[in-house]
């Protein structure tokens, strides 16, 4: 049996046999909590955690055993104590929703922390540079920015963190693939492949049809992320930038966006060196460096090419996408188009059936997919995030984009 080490809510494979992990307590080394002056006698022996009581690190051990773990009968989520099933439950069960926007918590105080997206509230200021957060928790982790301390440290390479959900997004690095290089979990449907259990489990609710779209058909992998989607049909928009007031479906929509006006850029682009607001804006830029060697005719650097009609990819998803054109995976049954996924699928059904399920809350014109009513919404806004890197000029599209540069810079 391996061990799991626990960072924040969820596990990860050690390596280590539980048979090392020892249940300790040493009197005389009474190391002092971070967050408060009670001595933590009792030592866990695998990831050096302390507690203040016996039974507190017996818990705590059976993350590392996986011993008596308690399941959830509704999604399959797994805990190392009753209570925290109890609490989990209570998302379930809908104890602790909200008002505004329809979420679940599995506590008041998760709840309250959460209403203050709708609010705006930020209670708790960073004493150095006055700062405003939502949670004093999100005060403690800042402030590590000022002190330069990093408590949280990966066993595996030794390298320090801030705060855990950073240890717990490297730590992806050492464990979502086995030996072999592949991942834990793979799904039998369509071939995708998860590092956790439950990751598939939320999955395999798309082909069920668990969580279904009575719109547009769509289906989801939470009662969450459909509440979420059926947003998109009705024009309820529940989260507010504090900044210019701005409305959005989702509170990570709010973060997002918030890096406008705080002019962070996070994602870089390898080619170039260029920064973005954005994940899926870098991936958009990434693909334009090849499209625009294509369009010029020249030998842009791919990494992945499809072997049948040797189109160009930049990632890898793109291209197993791809591939389910020429495979016929997503068939029409009317006029015989394949396509990519079975989204796309849907969405061209709409061309056959005439439904146009997402409608544009300024001019009323509705549209066959999000993705349109996005594009056409610029029209409103003015917004032209695609720009050409030759003469600066933008526009609202990347198809608009390509066909500019196709037209003006052929000869360039």
């Amino acid at each position: 049996m391996y061990l799991t080490t626990d960072v924040g809510c969820c596990t990860y494979y050690t390596g280590e046999s539980s048979a090392d992990a020892k249940v300790e307590a040493d009197s005389s080394d009474h190391t002092e909590h971070s967050r408060d002056d009670k001595p933590r006698p009792y030592l866990c022996t695998v990831c050096d955690k302390r507690f203040i009581t016996k039974q507190s690190l017996k818990v705590h051990r059976r993350r590392h055993t996986r011993e008596n773990w308690y399941s959830c009968t509704q999604c399959g989520k797994r805990f190392s104590s009753h209570g925290g099933l109890c609490k989990h439950m209570n998302i379930h069960t809908g104890k602790y929703k909200c008002t505004e926007c329809g979420r679940c918590f599995h506590s008041s105080q998760h709840l309250a922390d959460h209403r203050r997206s709708h609010s705006g509230e930020r209670p708790f200021q960073c004493t150095v540079c006055g700062k405003r957060f939502k949670k004093s928790y999100y005060v403690v982790c800042h402030g590590r920015i000022h002190s330069g301390e990093k408590p949280y440290k990966c066993h595996v390479c030794c390298k320090a963190f801030t705060n855990s959900g950073s240890l717990y997004v490297h730590m992806q690095v050492h464990t979502q693939r086995d030996t072999t290089g592949e991942k834990f979990y793979s799904c039998n449907e369509c071939r995708k492949h998860f590092s956790y259990q439950r990751y598939l489990n939320e999955h395999m609710n798309i082909h069920t049809g668990k969580y279904k779209c009575t719109e547009c058909g769509r289906c989801c992998q939470s009662s969450y992320i459909l509440a979420v989607h059926m947003r998109s049909h009705s024009g309820e928009r529940p989260f507010q930038c504090t900044v210019c007031g701005k409305r959005f479906i989702t509170l990570r929509n709010v973060v997002r966006h918030s890096r406008i006006h705080s002019g962070e850029k996070p994602y870089k682009c390898h080619v170039c060196d260029k920064a973005f607001h954005l994940r899926e804006s870098l991936d958009v830029h990434v693909k334009m460096h090849l499209q625009v060697h294509t369009a010029l005719g020249t030998t842009g650097e791919s990494l992945y090419s499809c072997s049948e009609c040797q189109k160009h990819f930049p990632a890898q998803s793109y291209l197993n996408q791809h591939m389910n054109i020429h495979s016929g995976k997503y068939k029409c049954m009317e006029c015989g188009k394949c396509c990519k996924s079975g989204a796309d699928l849907i969405r061209h059904r709409r061309c056959h059936s005439g439904e146009k399920p997402f409608l544009c809350i300024v001019c009323h014109k509705r549209f066959t997919s999000a993705q349109q009513l996005v594009v056409h919404s610029r029209i409103h806004t003015g917004e032209k995030p695609y720009k050409c890197h030759v003469c600066d000029k933008s526009f609202t599209d990347n198809s608009r984009l390509m066909c500019h540069i196709r037209s003006v810079h052929k000869n360039i």
